[in-house]
């Protein structure tokens, strides 16, 4: 876990509050990276040991465990998120101008590249009995438009999508629907490299004008 510090004798004593929530959200990316990363874990588990041949009983529970892994990974994507919200709105008018503000920008273009569904596919992760079973919620939810994703998940209009699992080896991909549009993130180790990016460039936008402590 790495720990960033900013200089205290740059900041104004009216900014330090708004700096130390800065040093925290750095610390929280990193441990919603390393949820993100546990949840590729046990769907890689449960993935290959579902390949493998379990018992039926053993097959349906490995399902669920990836299904588990699907929510789990878009809920830490979208902490990471948060944290970038906060980060990006941090104003600190003393060391505005000399953050690398060229870094701090392609940490956010870079998440927002990676994970552009991720707000919406979370609130179906973290609430999908809500979503599925209230008939308001799912007339909400169902598609305006028909979708093709690749061949791969095929829906009419009108229809409501919760869970959508689409597993193969190291990757799985998550889909639901979402007011009325198809909605999804990708759990892979290339997807959690890029949050792992994203933690270097906003590190490095910060150094100017701090240290890792």
């Amino acid at each position: 876990m790495r720990f960033f510090q900013f200089d205290r004798s740059l900041i104004s004593f009216d900014e330090r509050a708004d700096a130390e929530q800065v040093e925290r959200c750095l610390l929280s990316m990193q441990r919603a990276e390393e949820d993100f990363r546990s949840s590729l874990d046990l769907y890689n588990y449960a993935f290959r040991r579902k390949r493998g041949g379990s018992v039926p009983y053993e097959s349906k529970r490995m399902v669920q465990w990836m299904k588990i892994a699907g929510r789990n990974g878009a809920i830490a994507a979208n902490s990471f998120s948060q944290m970038t919200i906060i980060i990006n709105g941090a104003d600190l008018p003393s060391v505005r101008g000399e953050w690398n503000a060229d870094a701090k920008k392609k940490a956010r273009r870079l998440f927002q590249c990676e994970f552009p569904d991720i707000l919406a596919i979370r609130a179906s992760a973290a609430h999908p009995e809500e979503l599925g079973t209230n008939p308001a919620e799912r007339m909400k939810h169902r598609l305006k438009q028909p979708v093709s994703l690749s061949g791969v998940l095929q829906a009419a209009a009108g229809t409501f999508v919760s869970d959508h699992l689409s597993a193969y080896d190291s990757k799985l991909v998550y889909n639901a629907t979402y007011n009325g549009v198809m909605v999804g993130y990708e759990l892979s180790e290339p997807k959690a490299d890029a949050l792992s990016r994203a933690v270097d460039l906003y590190f490095n936008a910060f150094l100017p004008v701090g240290q890792e402590a």
